[in-house]
């Protein structure tokens, strides 16, 4: 038990560990009334697993709507434990809780013990990583994958682990499939120590991102005649993004309901998704300057305040229960100080400052330094896999959350090193007012509105 201290990876088990005990009496105390949106598709797809009808939101037809991971997951726990949600939602907790002992792995390795200490405490602090833990949704087990793949892609010795798990991420959610590319540039782009570039480590990850796909290729090959590697909704996706009624966030519904919809009269999820990319594209080649414009309210939009619990408290999920309003504005506003102290690590972990590795002193500690760590490059390249595309397509608040750990290393480097040389630097304060700016808005427009639900 001392040795295990001394590692630091017994703070890191007695955070995850006061993370699940919290997490299990929400289970608990809090039971939701009915899955809406998303979660109901996901629900649908794993019921008729279970129920022998095979991967088909209807019995009988297949579909690949879905990436298929989490509707197998929660078959799975239907299957072992019974079509409730509440042993669904416990799982959640603890791959919520394991996900915080990854944490704990990367600061560590970036920054010494108390580093990763003060990253998993920052993970877990943070309310959304307890609310996507008891929703229904695949965030939880895809947030798992990334950091996953993030800190084997840092350590630089499991190139086969990181591509494997990064094609886990994308049978989760397709935007998944960015990192593959991502980080394997980010392990063959030379670093000042080296004059070569790396040529296997990449080709391993990409390696083991397809084989973990080929089962849902070849699946799609057979079941629909199209060897997808994601799912049927890129399409709709990209035409939410790029239509007449497009903005800076998801404004592209009018069109779906408009009598002059591009999709009306198509039936068929392969040829509704084809019609739906087509016209998409025919737009963005007609119109590049406005997707152009709306790039930029694209990618601030993305770091909105976390909206996503009122508006399933809106939406029912958690019925008549007036008292939890106020813990869910509250805890939207959580995005703030993890996202301030991130700015202030990430500006001393960047990599193109310097080269070297972080000094540690024999507790283990992180000594301040003002010269970037170039292992937090995978970092740098995950964050932007998964927030650049919003660019194009739409963007919201709540597709933030897979970074927000990302976010709790760069919080826990900061907090580690104690590092204020940071903040004088423009980026940092230009990133901190912008941010602010998007944040004032959002209260202004959605979080004064939340008395009224």
């Amino acid at each position: 038990m001392s040795a295990l201290r001394r590692s630091g990876w017994g703070r890191a088990a007695l955070i995850a560990g006061a993370f699940a005990a919290v997490g299990l009496a929400l289970v608990a105390a809090v039971q939701p009334v009915h899955p809406v949106g998303d979660m109901a598709q996901y629900r649908a797809i794993a019921l008729n697993l279970v129920r022998g009808h095979g991967y088909a939101q209807t019995p009988g037809e297949p579909t690949a709507q879905r990436v298929p991971l989490y509707p197998l997951f929660q078959a799975a726990i239907y299957a072992a434990l019974g079509p409730s949600a509440q042993p669904l939602r416990a799982a959640q907790v603890l791959i919520a809780a394991a996900t915080l002992l990854l944490v704990y792995g990367l600061g560590a390795t970036l920054g010494g013990r108390r580093a990763g200490a003060w990253a998993a405490a920052a993970a877990a602090l943070y309310p959304a990583t307890m609310f996507y833990a008891q929703a229904l949704l695949s965030e939880t087990l895809f947030t798992f994958f990334v950091i996953g793949a993030a800190w084997c892609a840092v350590s630089g010795r499991r190139p086969v682990g990181a591509g494997a798990l990064i094609g886990l991420a994308a049978l989760t959610r397709p935007i998944g499939l960015m990192l593959g590319p991502a980080l394997a540039a980010a392990a063959w782009w030379p670093r000042r120590w080296r004059t070569t570039r790396n040529w296997k480590q990449p080709t391993l990850l990409l390696a083991g991102m397809l084989l973990a796909l080929s089962p849902w290729v070849m699946r799609n090959e057979i079941a629909l005649g199209r060897p997808l590697v994601a799912d049927l909704t890129g399409g709709k996706n990209l035409l939410i993004g790029c239509n007449p009624y497009a903005g800076a966030r998801e404004q592209g519904r009018r069109l779906f309901a408009a009598a002059a919809s591009p999709l009306a009269g198509i039936t068929g999820e392969v040829a509704l998704d084809t019609a739906a990319r087509r016209a998409a594209l025919t737009y963005l080649g007609a119109h590049p300057g406005r997707i152009a414009l709306l790039a930029p309210f694209r990618l601030a939009a993305f770091w909105g305040l976390d909206r996503e619990p009122l508006y399933l408290y809106r939406k029912g999920y958690f019925g008549r229960r007036p008292w939890l309003r106020w813990p869910l504005a509250v805890a939207g506003l959580g995005l703030a100080p993890l996202l301030g102290l991130a700015l202030v690590g990430a500006a001393g972990a960047d990599p193109s400052t310097g080269s070297g590795s972080p000094l540690r002193s024999r507790t283990g500690a992180s000594r301040a330094q003002p010269r970037g760590d170039p292992r937090a490059a995978p970092l740098w390249a995950a964050m932007a896999a998964l927030w650049l595309p919003h660019a194009l397509l739409f963007a919201e608040p709540r597709f933030h959350f897979p970074l927000t750990p990302l976010l709790a290393v760069f919080a826990g480097l900061a907090l580690a090193r104690r590092e204020v040389r940071a903040v004088r630097r423009v980026y940092v304060w230009a990133a901190a007012c912008a941010l602010a700016a998007i944040w004032i808005g959002d209260i202004v427009t959605s979080f004064s509105r939340f008395a009224a639900i």
